[in-house]
């Protein structure tokens, strides 16, 4: 089965920092195989996963499965220089219109709670050059469906169930970083591949899920880069 290579990187708000600073969000050993959200999102919804085995444990790698979730994703957008993070007139506008979803401008007229993460997507054009969407984790609202966007820009989609390695870090999600980070990962894994069973990468895209915002602190911002396996040579089914 091939593998998807995947960056995440997690960024908090300032109106959703509500997390406690004195909890080790490293030290996850102790909640394997549960259902459980990261501690970093506290009472905020987040995307539900299971903490895996793994023989990497003591290089701070961990081993997640996602469970299947909905997603409000904006359309692609170019990167300025080539970087999905750094602030541009299209990256912001994209930021704000999804936030517009959550205030109530959707279908319904619905009002939803701010969600995390923020999860922004690089995939490379015919040219090599990083295009990027922006997408936020939607919370379950059995039995109701989510209503659609009334933007032109955003649209609902699903990510299915799916098993990443994950290397979490403390810092600022600059693009430099998550390249770094996600390129000493996937090489990690590549030089460890007795050890991954049946995991192949593709790494033409590139996921950062970011936690911490401009008006966090930087001894407080976190991030976390994934590299994460494929569901049919794609990591969305939009």
């Amino acid at each position: 089965m091939k593998l998807l290579a995947c960056v995440c990187v997690f960024i908090f708000v300032k109106d959703v920092m509500l997390f406690n600073p004195k909890i080790d969000i490293l030290d996850l050993s102790s909640r394997k195989q549960q259902n459980f959200v990261h501690p970093y999102c506290r009472t905020i919804m987040c995307p539900v996963y299971k903490e895996l085995e793994t023989n990497f444990t003591s290089r701070n790698i961990k081993l997640r499965q996602y469970e299947q979730s909905n997603w409000v994703a904006t359309k692609i957008f170019p990167g300025l220089n080539n970087s999905c993070v750094d602030k541009s007139d299209a990256m912001e506008a994209s930021y704000r219109s999804i936030l517009t979803y959550f205030k109530g401008l959707n279908k319904k007229g619905l009002t939803i709670d701010r969600t995390l993460p923020v999860r922004v997507e690089s995939r490379k054009d015919n040219f090599g050059r990083n295009m990027c969407f922006i997408r936020f984790y939607l919370p379950d609202l059995s039995p109701m469906q989510h209503p659609a966007p009334l933007f032109r820009n955003a649209y609902i989609g699903t990510g299915q169930t799916i098993r990443c390695y994950v290397i979490p870090r403390r810092g600022p999600a600059t693009w430099s970083r998550i390249i770094k980070l996600h390129s000493n990962l996937v090489h990690f894994l590549k030089a460890h591949e007795e050890n991954l069973e049946d995991f192949e990468f593709e790494e033409s895209e590139i996921v950062t899920d970011i936690f911490s915002g401009f008006a966090v602190p930087t001894s407080l911002k976190y991030l976390e880069v994934l590299v994460c396996q494929s569901n049919k040579s794609r990591y969305y089914d939009w």
